[in-house]
């Protein structure tokens, strides 16, 4: 009898110690499930490709809320890609980036820069304004000079978009005087809309060599689910 009485507290406490132990790695395996899925959302990164940067004003715009809704976006760090071939410029958009907090943006700046289809070189050509601000990648713009061009470096856009994934939130402002059309074909082509949260684009209609409409465009961009945003709406 004493024996049997030993064996039943023996029985009572392995089961008490298999019922901790079930309970405890049921719910370890929810606490890392739900790390798991609290790590994949701080892995989403929030990128700003500025395609035109100018001497910076569009970034200022860009984290004044001018552009997109900001407030949605409380306590993100946003990796900024700024891309400007006027060397003009180059003063201007480094006084800019030391303006914005480290905590706010990673900021990469690209010098005598131009976003276009491949990776290269094309001449850069300037207005007759004192400064030479205005610049475009096409001699037969109008309001440039047809001499005294600059060899500025050329990237494939679509190969930079491409490092980055669906799941990140990705904005793009193109303001590139006319070479516009070529890049978004060649971002459509490279099926790179998808990654494309918000897309901000002044049209230079004058130097639409493609004759494609830029409502076509627009229906596309409803089409892949990506935000299209006028320039002139905001200027």
């Amino acid at each position: 009898m004493e024996k049997f009485k030993r064996f039943v507290t023996l029985i009572s406490i392995l089961s008490f110690f298999l019922f901790f132990f079930l309970y405890f790695s049921k719910s370890t395996i929810k606490i890392r499930e739900l790390t798991k899925k609290i790590d994949i959302e701080s892995e989403k990164r929030h990128v700003f490709f500025d395609l035109g940067a100018n001497r910076g004003d569009t970034i200022e715009k860009f984290f004044n809320g001018k552009l997109i809704d900001m407030s949605q976006f409380p306590s993100v760090k946003w990796i900024i890609h700024a891309f400007e071939p006027n060397p003009v410029f180059k003063k201007k958009l480094i006084e800019t980036k030391e303006k914005i907090s480290a905590e706010k943006a990673e900021i990469f700046l690209n010098f005598e820069t131009a976003a276009w289809i491949k990776n290269g070189s094309m001449d850069l050509y300037f207005d007759g304004s004192t400064n030479s601000e205005g610049t475009s990648l096409f001699k037969n713009h109008p309001a440039v000079k047809k001499d005294g061009a600059l060899t500025v470096k050329t990237v494939d856009i679509a190969e930079l978009i491409n490092n980055y994934t669906e799941k990140d939130f990705v904005v793009v402002k193109i303001d590139i005087e006319g070479a516009e059309y070529d890049v978004l074909l060649h971002l459509i082509s490279k099926n790179v809309f998808p990654k494309i949260d918000v897309v901000i684009i002044e049209f230079h209609k004058y130097m639409n060599k493609f004759k494609t409409s830029e409502d076509v465009f627009v229906q596309l961009f409803k089409l892949y689910n990506t935000k299209f945003i006028n320039w002139y709406c905001i200027v």
